[in-house]
């Protein structure tokens, strides 16, 4: 279950930099279409360009997901009384049970 720890925030990072993929081609693609004029200014080829946009979204998906590795942790759970079985389960961190993770999500 620890090996899940770091996972699950890189699946977080992953649908983020999709999703701003999307959209960043989406909007790169209607200027070379809709505005030419402004992607020829200031000397930047459409290749450069493009490629400027994406790495610039991967930048962005890891910076905004990072806080992410740190809102679980792996612990032991008592299946029974007897303490039979055990299992491990994910918890949440003290980060994110606070009182100051709250104000800033909401």
């Amino acid at each position: 279950m620890k090996a899940l720890t770091p996972i699950i925030p890189s699946f977080q990072i992953s649908m983020t930099a999709s999703v701003y993929t999307t959209v960043v081609t989406c909007f790169d693609r209607y200027i070379a279409i809709c505005r030419p004029a402004l992607l020829g200014c200031c000397g930047r080829s459409e290749d450069n360009t493009s490629w400027a946009l994406i790495a610039g979204t991967a930048v962005f998906s890891v910076l905004y997901n990072v806080s992410r590795f740190f809102e679980y942790t792996a612990v032991m759970v008592e299946a029974g009384a007897a303490g039979g079985n055990s299992s491990e389960a994910l918890s949440l961190t003290e980060v994110v049970s606070g009182a100051v993770f709250f104000l800033l999500q909401s």
